[in-house]
């Protein structure tokens, strides 16, 4: 009788201290990349066009980024900017958001961003992968910034995301950004631009970064 009280013991102590697969610590891997194909290609064909459209052209640094889902699985990033060169544009801060096409996402957050109805459809869809893991979106093959990365923008003022200052969205999504590849020179997959060669006709009044304080 002993014996079968102290295993019925040890047995509630082990239950106790078990951990659940929900509980334990996981490593969310990216199980999905949707890529979408350059479409603003056909709408801004050339540097210029670019520059004519945008509202600022900067040079700067990203400071932090973060990415998330709107309605019906489109996933934005917003990063943090400190701004080190204007080419065109005035009064613009010294650190800016500007908001890009593409980023990554949990399976979760993206599941909850589309109506009931689709939600059952991609809970379906998704249900082999863990909720915690994440897809990741990328327009014309460019890979997500990381803090440290620098590059150049032309972008539009944009009020899309409830902020009406300091907020900007890239031109031609993916187009509307270039990283540093040398001295004076920004690269895009095989284009590459000099910032004083190839920028001479954009606005030679442009302002110097200005204190956002």
């Amino acid at each position: 009788m002993k014996k079968v009280i102290l295993l019925l013991f040890l047995s509630v102590i082990v239950a106790g201290c078990s951990i659940s697969p929900e509980e334990s610590e996981y490593n969310p891997n990216v199980v999905q990349i949707q890529e979408f194909e350059g479409v603003m290609d056909r709408v801004y064909d050339s540097v210029l066009d670019l520059s004519e459209y945008s509202d600022a052209i900067v040079i700067g640094n990203i400071c932090d980024s973060e990415s998330f889902v709107t309605k019906n699985g489109i996933i934005w990033t917003k990063e943090t900017i400190e701004v080190i060169d204007v080419l065109k544009g005035k009064d613009i801060s010294n650190r800016i958001n500007v908001y890009c096409m593409g980023g990554q996402a949990t399976v979760s957050e993206y599941i909850d961003s589309f109506s009931s109805s689709m939600q059952a459809v991609k809970q379906d869809q998704y249900k082999a992968f863990n909720k915690q893991d994440y897809i990741k979106q990328l327009h014309g093959e460019r890979e997500l910034g990381v803090t440290g990365d620098n590059e150049l923008y032309f972008l539009r003022s944009t009020d899309t995301f409830g902020e009406s200052v300091n907020s900007y969205e890239t031109v031609g999504v993916h187009l509307g950004i270039f990283k540093a590849g040398g001295i004076d020179t920004y690269v895009q997959n095989t284009i590459e631009l000099n910032t004083k060669s190839d920028l001479n006709a954009t606005d030679s009044n442009a302002n110097k970064a200005t204190d956002s304080n």
